[in-house]
């Protein structure tokens, strides 16, 4: 019998353990938001033998083209970025979400997620997350759940 109890105990720490967790995460998400408002972190992209810097608050989404990143940016215009999603993705806030192998969203531009059933899909994607302008970026069935 005390043996039960011991293992009840500590299965309700380890679930209280979970949620404060979940609650640290949620908050530090919350808190690198705000921080990203007040202070965008900013980017160096070279094009055309000049480097421009651009805000990450300004970036709407990145995504993976061979060789380079393409970036539209909230003011209809595009930037190439020289390199791997993956190295962008490392010099990115935590605000920007891996949402496909190949997209990197700024979660401050999502305004509605979408899912596919499997009759309607028609691409490998589970859904689709309506952004900025009607633009649309696919996500991933493995991304899906976190999303």
């Amino acid at each position: 019998m005390l043996f039960i109890l011991h293992a009840r105990k500590l299965s309700q720490e380890q679930k209280d353990k979970e949620a404060e967790q979940a609650l640290v995460a949620k908050l530090q998400f919350k808190l690198e938001q705000n921080q990203q408002k007040t202070k965008p972190s900013s980017i160096k992209i070279n094009s055309a033998g000049k480097i421009e810097i651009i805000t990450s608050d300004q970036i709407v989404f990145c995504k993976a083209a061979g060789d380079y990143v393409e970036m539209p940016l909230k003011n209809h215009q595009q930037r190439l970025f020289t390199g791997s999603l993956k190295e962008l993705e490392s010099t990115l806030p935590n605000t920007f979400l891996r949402v496909h192998r190949s997209y990197l969203v700024n979660v401050e531009f999502i305004q509605n997620l979408t899912t596919t059933s499997l009759k309607q899909a028609k691409t490998s994607a589970a859904g689709f997350l309506q952004l900025h302008d009607a633009m649309e970026v696919p996500v991933s069935r493995r991304i899906m759940p976190t999303v």
